[in-house]
């Protein structure tokens, strides 16, 4: 029996190894020419910049961007096709989109620097919120949580009405800002952000900190890692 010298691993060049070798060239050999496929493309002139991007039960995709022409927010939907489905527009007093969130049965709920919204799987307007944010999620009970309004980590918790819950905020050495939210399946709500230090010997201090809640808008606990003259963004 032959040995061959592989990156200084021996192996044995045995029947069973050659074999092996044969079933995998084999097996591999159509992906070596495999090419990807388009299958679809989709082009819109009343969009310039997709924010969000999410998909529904039924694999249509959702996306919310700014308007060419007036800066408004856009949101619509296209079937797993690429057929455009709806788009809708709110006013500009929208501002800039932030976060977006599908829930269990195919809403759409949008938040921004002024307001968050919700629509219906076909693009209807169900309701609008006063708060807005950068960050938003639905739980099972298609209660909505968003965050980013506000310099203390401000966290509300909507009913699926859109009528406020609960809000919390947790405050440290100084500011604190909100980046990113989501939800685990027991509805604990975990926030991810920025928090500012005091300078240390002169040396500004940034630190990476999460907090999380309970469904009920009780703190869990809060951690973060800041070291002297670090910037632990999250975006």
């Amino acid at each position: 029996m032959r040995t061959i010298s592989v990156r200084n691993r021996l192996i044995s060049r045995t029947p069973a190894v050659r074999w092996a070798a044969m079933f995998l060239a084999l097996l591999l050999a159509p992906l070596a020419h495999a090419q990807l496929q388009q299958a679809w493309i989709a082009h819109n002139r009343s969009v310039n910049l997709v924010r969000k991007m999410a998909l529904d039960s039924a694999g249509n995709i959702v996306l919310c961007a700014l308007s060419n022409a007036t800066n408004e927010t856009v949101t619509l939907e296209y079937a797993p096709n690429g057929t455009q489905r709806w788009m809708t527009f709110l006013n500009s007093r929208f501002a800039i989109p932030g976060g977006m969130a599908v829930d269990s049965s195919d809403n759409i709920i949008v938040t921004g620097t002024t307001c968050t919204v919700k629509y219906d799987s076909s693009g209807a307007l169900l309701w609008t919120n006063a708060y807005g944010g950068n960050a938003v999620a639905a739980d099972s009970s298609q209660n909505i949580f968003l965050t980013g309004f506000g310099t203390n980590f401000n966290t509300l918790k909507l009913s699926h009405t859109g009528e406020g819950l609960w809000t919390n905020e947790f405050v440290d050495f100084q500011n604190t800002y909100p980046k990113s939210l989501t939800l685990d399946p027991s509805g604990n709500v975990y926030v991810a952000g920025l928090d500012d230090y005091p300078p240390l010997n002169g040396i500004g201090t940034t630190a990476l900190l999460v907090v999380a809640w309970n469904s009920s808008g009780t703190l869990l606990w809060a951690n973060g890692d800041g070291v002297a003259g670090s910037d632990d963004r999250v975006s």
